[in-house]
């Protein structure tokens, strides 16, 4: 079987085919290049993007850590500060009560003006309380110490009621000599020792120490409400004024 001449291509046709497969294998292939230079060419971008905005946050994180840093050892400083002073008020409080105590014995001072310098010493014993809760916070919160009623919990500790409770434990053991003096006085009285000024200056001590321990219990109340059922403050401040409100 012999091939038609007239169907066989000639030379300058293969020439011309093989022409343009590798012209347009060549073409092919320099897109294919530009496209993958292109793709290569925005992941350079999107990385550099993230990249920036990973350090700008770090570097955000790290300008608010160092803030928060300065901010409570600003505040320590101040806190254990006021908690030197107060045990060296402390001391001083205590040598006069023992020195009072000592002249009480003897007769050479009421018993009125014991309870007042020991009504003194208690005072500056519940401000060293007061004043080591303040630092507590601080080193948890990094923030001043709230007495809000409604102050968010500083993990899970409440500081706010440990504040109330310890002025309530000063209170109670005021309230205790106030009424003890009163009694003293009436007896004084009934036997003409003080006349019925004198009683009625213990009167009003006593009274005030009673408000102030029944203020402190409905202050303890609230507080403990608002944790556990998230009053309004508006409502927990207006009710604590009516309570003051009466007392007084």
């Amino acid at each position: 079987m012999t091939t038609d001449p007239m169907d066989s291509p000639t030379p300058e046709f293969r020439a011309h085919l093989e022409w343009e497969v590798t012209r347009a294998f060549r073409r092919e292939a320099s897109l294919g290049s530009r496209r993958f230079e292109k793709r290569r060419r925005r992941m350079r971008i999107a990385t550099a993007v993230a990249v920036c905005l990973a350090l700008g946050t770090v570097s955000s994180f790290a300008t608010a850590q160092v803030r928060d840093s300065v901010r409570r050892d600003s505040l320590l400083d101040a806190a254990r500060s006021q908690l030197d002073l107060l045990r060296l008020r402390e001391q001083v409080a205590q040598k006069q009560y023992d020195a009072a105590s000592r002249k009480a014995s003897a007769g050479v001072i009421s018993k009125e003006e014991l309870a007042s310098t020991r009504s003194e010493l208690m005072a500056i014993e519940a401000k060293l309380v007061r004043s080591a809760l303040n630092i507590a916070e601080i080193q948890a919160a990094s923030m001043p110490p709230r007495d809000d009623l409604n102050a968010p919990l500083v993990k899970g500790r409440d500081f706010v009621k440990e504040r109330i409770e310890a002025e309530m434990t000063r209170v109670q053991s005021e309230s205790s000599a106030r009424e003890q003096n009163l009694s003293e006085m009436e007896r004084q009285h009934r036997v003409g020792m003080v006349n019925e000024l004198a009683v009625k200056e213990a009167q009003a001590d006593n009274e005030r120490v009673q408000h102030e321990m029944m203020l402190g219990a409905e202050k303890l109340h609230l507080r403990q409400e608002y944790v556990a059922k998230k009053t309004p403050v508006e409502q927990l401040t207006t009710r604590l004024d009516s309570v003051q409100r009466l007392l007084d």
